[in-house]
């Protein structure tokens, strides 16, 4: 693990790429629907039960961390838009693309509106994605 010693964010790597810049998260919800803050606040106090995470939030987005990346936010307009990582593909709803990085690194995304689409198959999907990238 690398602290960065201008912003003590935390790497798998030495010497990464990265913005020093902090955003309270606060920030990204300014000017936007308050749902999309609840969506957030329920996934976050969801994964609390998973475990530990670092919530790093800078101007692009909020990114949760635990060895890596486990999350990322970004505020748009009218949804709050998902990222997450599994070693399998799951295109099913509620993830509506999903990319392949290598081999057992699949990012999927979600586009979330409302808190209730914070149900038992998100979970279960976020579940996993916690415990691949824990690992």
């Amino acid at each position: 693990m690398w602290i960065c010693p201008k912003c003590n964010k935390t790497f798998r790597a030495k010497n990464v790429s990265h913005s020093c810049a902090i955003v309270d998260v606060d920030e990204h919800f300014k000017n936007r629907p308050q749902i999309l803050k609840e969506v957030y606040d329920k996934i976050i106090s969801t994964i609390e039960r998973f475990g530990p995470f670092k919530i790093n939030s800078v101007k692009a987005s909020i990114n949760i961390k635990i060895l890596s990346t486990y999350l990322e936010f970004k505020v748009k307009k009218d949804y709050l838009f998902l990222a997450f990582y599994l070693d399998r593909s799951v295109d099913e709803f509620p993830v509506h693309r999903i990319v392949l990085l290598s081999k057992n690194r699949i990012v999927h995304y979600i586009n979330l509106d409302h808190p209730e689409q914070v149900d038992k198959k998100l979970i279960s999907l976020l579940k996993e994605s916690y415990d691949l990238i824990s690992k």
